[in-house]
């Protein structure tokens, strides 16, 4: 229902000091047409050979194939010839791996904002909630310009992918915690996602009035020429070295005491607007969840060194990568959604922004005088803080159980 129109930022901020000086009357013409309509969503399935222990298990490799006109070539051509390409390859080695692949060429990303990945999500939800492991988003890749390394990930990945970029890369790297950007519409069912693309400066990003995605983002200017070929190849080469190590592994190389630690500063932070609604309990819950982190995860890296050297035994490894799958199914939807397992939250929601969305609203209870709107807010936070504190205790029990038969 608000009228919406793109404008050139440099338009933007004229506009902006002119309303700093008071009221401003703006004239705009926009066509908007919104209705349903069928599309297609192309779906590419490599499963693992039939005599792999897990074959069944997959990861899920995504990225959107539609597109604002033009050659949109690094938004998102670039990121589906990388799909391609990896599909090829790994078709080759099939025969190597213990988890298929599943690439996903979303539609209805620009315009239907993310739709075709959020009915892939509600439509194959069995499956997934089950047997996908990790979710690779590929959007964007190799733009021409950029100087560093930027990933994007649910923190029990981190490690993982870290480890890869150290190996692989001779320029610098940043990481931030994985949110609604994309297709990251499988946040709800608790699959931990990541994405990595080249990346800019601080100073590079001031250069260009901060256009993160390059000047020619959603325009007709981006073109072939907006391409970095070198890029291309080192995006390649990354990309197939996550997914050949989250198809092979035998244990899977998630980690949980990152995770826990997320939890217990976010925590932390709410630690006095929170007393009103319990929140001190949960805290409590969050450190047991950091115990027994730390005990999964060792367990974990124990038995993945024991494959090296050939002693490892695949029923402790399935037995840890079922408990490290539903772990992710407890965790990513507390880490990362505001709106629950079974919603998708609004794209650009502030809260889902931050760690533990649920609890955002707890900042401005605080603020509340005693009265109507204090004591809703207050019941909606003090439901959330339920929410956080089963999650981290069935989290823990979870670990527990799982060490327990390990022994």
């Amino acid at each position: 229902t608000i009228p919406c129109i793109g404008i050139a930022r440099t338009a933007g901020l004229k506009l902006r000091e002119m309303a700093k000086k008071g009221p401003v009357k703006v004239w705009f013409r926009t066509h908007i047409e919104n209705g349903w309509r069928p599309i297609q969503v192309t779906i590419a399935r490599l499963p693992a050979p039939a005599s792999s222990a897990e074959k069944n298990d997959f990861v899920l490799v995504g990225g959107h194939q539609d597109s604002w006109p033009g050659e949109a070539a690094t938004d998102n051509a670039a990121g589906n010839a990388c799909k391609m390409e990896l599909a090829r390859v790994f078709m080759q080695h099939r025969d190597k791996l213990r988890r298929g692949i599943t690439f996903g060429f979303w539609t209805a990303h620009e315009t239907g904002t993310m739709a075709g990945s959020a009915w892939f999500a509600d439509r194959n939800w069995d499956d997934l909630r089950k047997n996908c492991v990790a979710y690779l988003q590929i959007d964007q890749p190799a733009f021409i310009g950029t100087t560093l390394w930027n990933t994007a990930s649910n923190a029990e990945l981190k490690a993982f992918h870290q480890g890869i970029e150290k190996d692989l890369l001779t320029k610098k790297f940043k990481w931030k915690r994985a949110v609604k950007t994309g297709d990251s519409s499988f946040f709800g069912i608790g699959i931990p996602m990541f994405h990595g693309e080249g990346g800019f400066t601080d100073e590079e990003l001031a250069a260009t009035a901060n256009a993160t995605l390059g000047w020619w983002h959603h325009s007709i200017e981006n073109r072939l020429d907006k391409m970095d070929w070198k890029h291309m190849q080192e995006h390649i080469r990354l990309y197939a070295a996550y997914l050949w190590e989250l198809t092979t592994a035998p244990v899977l190389p998630f980690r949980f005491v990152p995770v826990a630690e997320q939890v217990i500063a976010r925590l932390e932070e709410f630690k006095e607007p929170g007393k009103s609604v319990g929140l001190d309990g949960a805290a409590i819950r969050a450190k047991e969840f950091y115990d027994a982190a730390a005990r999964i995860d060792a367990a974990a890296s124990a038995e993945a060194e024991k494959f090296k050297s050939g002693r490892g035994s695949e029923a402790a490894a399935q037995l840890l990568n079922r408990a490290m799958k539903r772990l992710s199914r407890i965790l990513v939807p507390l880490q990362s959604t505001a709106i629950g397992t079974y919603g998708h939250d609004p794209y650009g929601y502030t809260p889902q922004t931050t760690m533990i969305p649920c609890l955002y609203d707890l900042t401005e209870l605080s603020k509340l005088p005693d009265g109507e709107q204090r004591w809703m807010l207050e019941t909606k936070m003090v439901r959330a803080r339920n929410r956080v504190a089963d999650a981290l205790q069935d989290s823990t029990a979870l670990i527990d159980d799982t060490l327990a038969q390990l022994k």
